[in-house]
């Protein structure tokens, strides 16, 4: 605000100089109006002088002047969507700079003028033509792009800096305008080429591209990463997600819904044609849409200009701002697309407005631009960009993260991200970790600590050789094992051996298919701390194994032979014609594929991480092997499939996972597929809430886990209730399956089990984004509600992080 009120000062300063047109008897007001949330300035607001006709608009920068001989106390500004305000002037003359706060309430009873409101129509007339006039349709024609990202923490205060800790980032920063810093930690810009002939045949030719990146993530993923991030904003589409939230466009064909348009202006542009400007805002602050205004081409009824921004009390976390510009021009007679394409996003711990905030922000933008747009039925181009051009990159922006790759701080971050990713930590040449597995309670072991370790990658980059041991002071037992990997082909051929005594928990083996990014054991200090009753289904594992995995972007196949004893114990005894079996000996092959789209991933050190997307997973495992029990032998097969999804939607997002699996022939308990149950307080969404431990069993089953997750349908129309954010979960569990006789002719089922043969289901709902990170949820068992020990109602709570 310091440049600010400068700039305004010199203006002031510049117009008392000029005495050709100004009496030094004159009352002289210069100022700005801004916004009170963002700090942008307002366009058109009404600005005068309390009872008086004497009054005056802000220009695009929100600027105004007035000269008056007379003096007026009282100065009062306006404009539709923000709160009207009031100020007092002093005798003197005067700079002033104006904040205006956005009108929070529900704008359905806003009336401006009686009879129809004269906008409707004609966007009504852009939702009919929207086929025809989207740019990403446009096919048969050639342009030249330019894209320039950063990402870069903004709003550091020197203070800050003069800390030791954080001295030697000072050399590392850009000074704003209002003398606060920002920090550089990305940068890219590319030009390219594009010939579109289809949708499906676009031709992309790279002119020049620069890229420099903070090296806290290896073999700069960071670009991935961020980009992953950054939404692909088009206004034409009824829905923009944005970070897996769908925001409601300002054009869709729900629009009068959701927003509340204003006819601001008609003009005659220099081809004659008539282009509307409108302005828009949500009719509720807390929906995903957007604040903003358009301009709107008369004859071909497509977007010449739009500038929208979200509502800084939105419901979504973290993002506290969102801006986007984007320009249109024709490129042949009926066809409009992009010149010039400006998106900024603003990340913040809390989501009050940047007006007040003085925390620390990460800031992310990229801004395209198109030029030499032509269609590919002529002949010559006119002026098409020169292939060999070089482009211009931001030296002191990339200069910046130069220097702060060269800074102590910068291995300590490296360190923090890898160890949040992947779970380890980093102690000279090895790893420590999974830091999750080193202490863990559970009613076999009682308390275990383990000490795990393994060669890092400063060591050997494409190998490691690492182990644990562990002592359960309740079995009063060793546990350790060991492992070797070798990784080629960059990095996207694994082949792995490994040796594993260890504690693990009956149904958790088909866990991964459905949590992608699990580290370390399925038993570990989460699970220990998140119990609120000890489950039993506990027995321990031998397991060798060899196996092999290729993976590429979309695609991942795993290839494993395995030699398992899973050990008789007294919570789940192996019996047989009422004897003691003391193990369960298996020797089995498997396959595993698993399919995405558009999914990113980041490769650490041996593990990889994915981001998240909105279209289906797909995993599948088949396995076949024998099984050994007593004396006798027998062969078995098993099929497990499993689709999940976190589907944005109008109202909110679906998020679904469903499995399902056989198995052929009879084989022991230990092989059949067990339904996840959750005992405790805090629990996986892709669990069952209400299920006792080994409740069901099955060797043919389907089940299916679905969420509902609103955008606040009700909270976000309570007053005071509203300002939390809080969302509405609607809840729904199934799962219907077989069980056949002949199981227990190999082994004693444990006590309790029962058939899927009736299906068992759970319903719920809860309150969502509590804190922004927790989910109290009440569920009820709707089947299955008179067997013994059955529980039939519960309160779960979940740890939910979503934007």
């Amino acid at each position: 605000m310091i440049g600010v009120k400068k700039r305004l000062a010199t203006y002031l300063f510049v117009l008392i100089m000029c005495p050709a047109w100004l009496s030094a008897q004159d009352f002289i007001v210069f100022g700005q109006v801004l916004s009170a949330e963002d700090g942008q300035p307002i366009e058109a607001a009404n600005v005068w002088f309390k009872g008086t006709s004497i009054g005056t608009t802000t220009n695009e920068e929100g600027y105004f002047f007035f000269r008056n001989a007379e003096y007026h106390k009282k100065l009062c500004v306006s404009v539709l969507g923000y709160k009207k305000r009031e100020i007092t002037l002093q005798k003197k003359d005067e700079v002033v700079q104006i904040a205006l706060k956005e009108e929070v309430n529900v704008l359905n009873e806003l009336v401006v003028l009686p009879g129809e409101n004269e906008a409707l129509p004609i966007l009504e007339k852009v939702r009919q033509n929207k086929e025809q006039n989207n740019p990403d349709k446009k096919t048969g024609f050639a342009t030249h792009r330019t894209d320039e990202r950063k990402f870069y923490l903004n709003n550091i205060r020197s203070k800050y800096l003069q800390r030791k800790l954080f001295r030697e980032l000072a050399k590392s920063t850009l000074q704003n305008a209002d003398s606060t810093f920002q920090l550089p930690a990305f940068y890219s810009m590319k030009s390219e080429k594009i010939a579109c002939f289809s949708p499906d045949s676009i031709d992309r030719t790279t002119i020049d591209q620069h890229v420099k990146t903070l090296e806290i993530m290896p073999d700069g993923q960071l670009e991935t990463f961020l980009n992953s991030q950054l939404p692909e904003i088009n206004f034409y589409r009824n829905i923009i997600p944005v970070l897996q939230r769908n925001f409601i466009s300002p054009i869709a064909n729900q629009g009068n819904i959701y927003y509340q348009y204003y006819l601001i202006d008609s003009i005659k542009s220099a081809d004659s044609t008539t282009v509307y400007h409108i302005r828009f805002y949500p009719k509720n602050d807390k929906e995903l849409a957007f604040k903003g205004e358009m301009w709107i081409d008369g004859t071909s009824w497509a977007l010449t200009k739009i500038k929208a921004s979200m509502p800084y009390t939105a419901n979504i976390n973290f993002l506290t701002a969102l801006q986007v510009e984007q320009t249109f021009d024709k490129f042949s007679s009926d066809d409009y697309f992009y010149t010039d394409k400006k998106a900024l996003l603003c990340f913040q711990l809390d989501n009050i407005s940047q007006e007040k905030s003085t925390r620390i922000s990460a800031i992310l933008s990229q801004h395209e631009t198109f030029s030499d747009t032509w269609l590919l039925e002529d002949s010559v181009p006119k002026n098409f960009v020169d292939e060999n051009k070089e482009i211009q990159q931001e030296d002191r922006f990339v200069s910046a993260i130069d220097s702060l790759n060269r800074s102590k701080l910068q291995k300590v971050a490296y360190g923090l991200v890898d160890f949040m990713m992947h779970g380890y930590v980093h102690a000279w040449k090895l790893d420590i970790g999974p830091i999750v597995n080193m202490l863990r309670y559970n009613k076999l072991e009682g308390f275990r600590p383990t000490l795990t370790l393994r060669t890092g990658e400063s060591l050997m980059k494409h190998f490691t050789i690492g182990g644990y041991f562990g002592y359960g002071f309740g079995d009063k037992r060793w546990k350790y094992g060991g492992e070797f990997r070798a990784r080629f082909g960059d990095n996207r051929n694994t082949i792995s051996l490994t040796y594993d005594n260890d504690v693990l928990r009956y149904g958790y083996e088909s866990s991964q298919m459905v949590n992608d990014n699990m580290v370390g054991s399925s038993e570990n200090i989460f699970t220990t701390l998140s119990r609120a009753m000890l489950y039993t289904n506990l027995a321990e594992h031998h397991i060798a194994e060899l196996s092999y995995r290729y993976e590429q972007k979309g695609f991942r196949l795993t290839a494993a032979v395995k030699m398992e004893d899973v050990l008789n114990n007294d919570l789940v005894p192996f019996t047989r014609e009422e004897k003691i079996v003391p193990f369960v000996r298996t020797l089995s092959g498997k396959i595993g594929l698993r399919f995405s789209f558009k999914e990113n991933s980041l490769d650490g050190f041996f593990h990889r991480y994915y981001l998240r997307t909105s279209l289906p997973v797909i995993s599948f495992v088949g396995e076949y092997g024998g099984f050994y029990v007593g004396d006798r032998m027998e062969q078995y097969g098993k099929l497990n499939l499993s689709v999940k999804q976190s589907a944005p939607l109008m109202f909110g997002k679906l998020k679904y996972a469903i499995e399902a699996g056989y198995l052929f022939g009879d084989v022991p308990f230990s092989l059949l597929n067990v339904m996840r149950g959750s005992r405790g307080l805090w629990f996986p969404e892709n669990d069952f809430s209400l299920l006792n431990s080994m409740e069901f069993m099955a060797d043919a089953f389907v089940s299916g886990h679905f969420r509902y997750c609103t955008n606040g349908w009700i909270f976000n129309y309570i007053p005071g209730i509203k300002k939390l954010n809080w969302r509405e979960e609607l809840i729904f569990k199934i799962a219907w399956g077989d069980l056949r006789d002949g199981h227990s002719n190999i082994l004693a089922l444990p006590q309790g089990v029962k058939s899927l043969s009736v299906p068992y289901m759970e319903f719920g709902f809860g309150i969502n984004n509590i804190f922004k990170v927790f989910s109290v949820e009440s569920i009820w068992r709707l089947t299955h509600r008179k067997d013994p020990d059955a529980i039939n109602w519960g309160i779960r709570l979940l740890f939910s992080l979503d934007f």
